[in-house]
């Protein structure tokens, strides 16, 4: 979701034109993908040596605290505030793949190895499916009491007439 907020929101107030903020929202989230590149490998490699649960548990833990701290972001920030708790998210979700993935197959034993990582794949794909299902549901479902009234001033503050303020501020929210 934070691509939506940089392509929609961050970018445009910081001069990018609409046509150019796909681009320059993955850009600027290239910070998550290094921190995970970084960590995974790593996390991999120590969680042989030592087992999955410290490292698995760590990540979520890290995983965690920036999301904390994405909560703390001002609706503001500069880059180079936003960078590092995106490495941070990304060191997380690296630390936790690896020893999961690991955890999972050593749960079962050898020759069902790959029906468990059919299922993990499938369960992964169909989380992150579902989670973008319920976040938009949600987040209609708390915008819609507050947006009409919220659009109508914004429209009327604009000149634009009372009945087509009225008539755009009561269309659904999706």
């Amino acid at each position: 979701m934070l691509i939506l907020w940089l392509q929609g929101i961050w970018l445009p107030l910081h001069g990018y034109s609409f046509a150019r903020t796909p681009l320059w929202a993955g850009i600027y989230m290239l910070p998550l993908t290094v921190g995970f590149l970084v960590a995974g490998p790593v996390s991999g490699f120590l969680s042989d040596r030592f087992g999955a649960r410290l490292f698995a548990t760590l990540g979520m833990l890290v995983a965690a605290i920036s999301f904390f701290l994405l909560i703390l972001l001002p609706t503001n920030f500069t880059y180079w505030v936003f960078a590092p708790i995106l490495v941070l998210n990304g060191i997380g979700f690296g630390l936790f793949a690896a020893p999961n993935s690991s955890a999972v197959m050593n749960s079962v034993p050898a020759n069902a190895r790959g029906t468990a990582s059919g299922m993990l794949a499938t369960l992964t794909n169909t989380g992150q499916v579902l989670s973008i299902g319920i976040f938009f549901s949600l987040m209609i479902a708390g915008i819609s009491s507050t947006l009409p009234g919220q659009l109508y001033s914004g429209l009327r503050s604009s000149g634009v007439g009372i009945h087509k303020a009225a008539y755009i501020a009561h269309l659904p929210a999706v």
